[in-house]
C-alpha cells in the first residue's frame, strides 16, 4: 500500500497508532525487572508470545507472508534491537537502556542524509543536539547498577532502530509484517539457542510478565508502527516514539524502586510526585507504599499472592531472592 501523505486524517490517525506504540513499549523496564530468568530466555518467551498478534494480522488480512532480502534484513534489525534492549536491561539500569536505545533519531538523521544525499535541516539538527544532551547527562549522572558494557549494548540498540525505522518506511504492508514476523522467528531460535529454557522453573508471576511482554509490549506495538509506517515517513514516527524513553523510567521508579541518579532524582521530585522508597514503595502511601511493594525486613501483608510474598532481603529491596535478583547478581550473568 502507498502512502498518502495528503490525507491530514491519515497522518493524524498514523501518529495516534505511533503514540499508542511508544506508549506500550515504555512498560519493557518494568515487567523485565520482575522476570528473573536470563535475558536469553526472555526473548524466546516473549518472541513466543509477540508471534500471536502479527499472526493475527496475517491471517485477518489474508496475507501471504513473503521471506526476501528485503524482509530478512528488516527483522534483523528488529530482533538485534529487541535483543540489545533486553540484555541492556539486564546489564545496565532501565533508564540508562532505554534513552541510550533512543539515539536512534541520531542515526536516523545520519543514515537519511547519507541515503538521499541532502543536508539536514535546523530542526533535526536541533533533535541531534537534544539526543546528545540526553546522552551526555546519562554518563553523567550515572546511578548505582549502570555498566559501560549495558551501555554500549544500549547504544548499538539505537543504531539498529533508526535501521529498522528505515526498513519499515520503504515496504509494503506484505513486506513489514513479514519482516515483523522474520524478526519474533529470528528472536526465539536465539533465546532458545542461549536461554537453556529446558533449565528454567516456571513460575505463574514471572511467566504472565513474559506473556504481556510478548503480546502487549512487542506484538501489538509493531503491528501499530507498520500501519504509521504506510502513512507517515520515519523522522516523525521516531521522534514521535521518544514518548517511550520518558514513561519507562517513571514505571520502573514507582513500581520497582529503582531510581535514576542524583539529578534525574531531582528532576523527579520537580514534578510533585512522590519519591519512591529504598525498598520500592512510596512515602505518599505510608511505609507499604501504593505499589504493593513493602520497605526492606518486613514482610507483606494481605491476602491473594502479595500475602506469599517472601520477606525482602537486604540486599536491593526488590522482591526476588538475592540468588536469582538480576540487579544484585555480577555484570554479564546473561545466562543464570
Amino acid at each position: 500500500m502507498k502512502r498518502n501523505l495528503s490525507s491530514s486524517a491519515g497522518r493524524g490517525l498514523a501518529m495516534g497508532q505511533m503514540l499508542l506504540c511508544a506508549l506500550l513499549w515504555s512498560i519493557g523496564g518494568i515487567f523485565l525487572k520482575q522476570v528473573p530468568y536470563n535475558a536469553f530466555a526472555i526473548l524466546f518467551f516473549r518472541g513466543m508470545f509477540a508471534v500471536m498478534p502479527c499472526l493475527f494480522h496475517l491471517l485477518h488480512r489474508r496475507i501471504r507472508p513473503v521471506f526476501s532480502k528485503k524482509t530478512l534484513l528488516h527483522g534483523l534489525f528488529q530482533s538485534y534491537t529487541g535483543l540489545a534492549f533486553v540484555v541492556a536491561n539486564k546489564l545496565t539500569t532501565a533508564a540508562n537502556a532505554i534513552v541510550l536505545q533512543y539515539t536512534g533519531p541520531v542515526f536516523l538523521l545520519l543514515f537519511t542524509a547519507i541515503k538521499l544525499r541532502r543536508r539536514p535541516c535546523a530542526q533535526e539538527i536541533l533533535t541531534v543536539l537534544g539526543a546528545f544532551l540526553g546522552i551526555g547527562l546519562v554518563f553523567w549522572d550515572a546511578a548505582p547498577g549502570a555498566t559501560p558494557l549495558g551501555d554500549c549494548i544500549a547504544t548499538t540498540a539505537g543504531i539498529s532502530m533508526a535501521l529498522m525505522f528505515m526498513a519499515v518506511g520503504e515496504e509494503t504492508e506484505q513486506e513489514q509484517f513479514s519482516g515483523i514476523l522474520a524478526g519474533h522467528i529470528l528472536t526465539m531460535s536465539v533465546g532458545l539457542l542461549f536461554g537453556r529454557v529446558g533449565e528454567i522453573e516456571f513460575a505463574p508471576w514471572p511467566f504472565a510478565c513474559m506473556a504481556i511482554l510478548g503480546i502487549f509490549q512487542l506484538g501489538i506495538p509493531y503491528c501499530l508502527h507498520a500501519r504509521a509506517g504506510r502513512v507517515c515517513p520515519p523522522m516523525p514516527l521516531i521522534l514521535l516514539s521518544l514518548l517511550e524513553p520518558l514513561l519507562n523510567p517513571v514505571w520502573v521508579m514507582l513500581f520497582d524502586g529503582e531510581t535514576p541518579g542524583p539529578h534525574g532524582q531531582r528532576l523527579f521530585h520537580r514534578t510533585g510526585l512522590p519519591p519512591p522508597l529504598p525498598g520500592g514503595g512510596s512515602c505518599a502511601a505510608g511505609a507499604g507504599g501504593g505499589n504493593g511493594l513493602q520497605p526492606v525486613g518486613k514482610p507483606a501483608s494481605g491476602g491473594g499472592r502479595r500475602a506469599i510474598k517472601k520477606q525482602l532481603p537486604p540486599h536491593c529491596g526488590r522482591r526476588l531472592p538475592q540468588s536469582v535478583c538480576t540487579s544484585c547478581s555480577p555484570p554479564g550473568e546473561l545466562f543464570s
